[in-house]
């Protein structure tokens, strides 16, 4: 079974992506190079995915339009173009990304390539797995943050840091509040808030995000990790 590591097939610019210290870039999408099917030999043209989860098109990087076969997994293929997303994009409704995902499933399912050539069995096989692995990272607002930053070049997002002092501070009293929490009643009452603070940072990051301003994004992850931890240690003290 081939590898599932993605390549990158979209770019997002930024001048220094390490510091958080550029201006807002605007986000990007590169092109897709042109592949031949490996049954028939018809050229596969990229195309703009359709945005409808249920149109009739929207696996057509998966399969031959000419013969049918299904393809070999892609790894000029990110995440969202695997789930038929024309670009990346933070903001995704749940229910869309869902619908996606089921109907990517039904046609790609090894079960339904049980009888095919070998070839097609394993095609089917990391099909599969990589929509299944694509679907897991969109679905979570945090690691679909990290990972359209990692695609604009800023490498394992989850090790980055902020320098913000504010942030910190907020992080750091909010970490203290949880450990000196007692009662059950307590701890209910700062996961509450953590809540509402990590839906607050999820919007922030949708407008960061849909405006191409990857600083603001950038803290705006961090953040948004130190809620996640902060979320974690309240649901295991309890």
């Amino acid at each position: 079974m081939t590898s599932l590591i993605l390549v990158p097939r979209r770019s997002i610019t930024t001048a220094a992506p390490a510091s958080f210290s550029s201006a807002a870039e605007p986000m990007v999408k590169s092109v897709q190079p042109f592949r031949d099917c490996w049954s028939c030999g018809a050229s596969l043209a990229v195309e703009t995915p359709d945005t409808s989860a249920d149109s009739s098109s929207s696996c057509h990087t998966y399969f031959c339009p000419q013969c049918g076969k299904i393809q070999p997994l892609s790894q000029d293929s990110d995440y969202f173009a695997l789930l038929q997303y024309p670009a990346p994009t933070f903001i995704i409704s749940p229910k869309d990304l869902e619908s996606r995902y089921k109907n990517l499933q039904v046609k790609l399912h090894p079960d339904r390539f049980a009888v095919m050539s070998p070839e097609e069995q394993e095609h089917s096989a990391d099909q599969a797995a990589a929509v299944n692995q694509a679907y897991d990272v969109l679905r979570q607002p945090l690691r679909r943050a990290q990972y359209i930053l990692t695609l604009a070049g800023l490498g394992a997002c989850e090790t980055l840091t902020s320098t913000d002092p504010e942030l910190l501070e907020a992080a750091m009293e909010a970490r203290e509040e949880v450990d000196a929490a007692e009662t059950h009643e307590e701890l209910k009452k700062i996961l509450k808030k953590v809540e509402a603070q990590e839906w607050e940072k999820i919007e922030e990051l949708a407008e960061a995000f849909s405006k191409g301003d990857l600083h603001k994004a950038g803290e705006g992850t961090v953040f948004l990790r130190y809620l996640m931890r902060i979320k974690e240690a309240i649901i295991e003290k309890m």
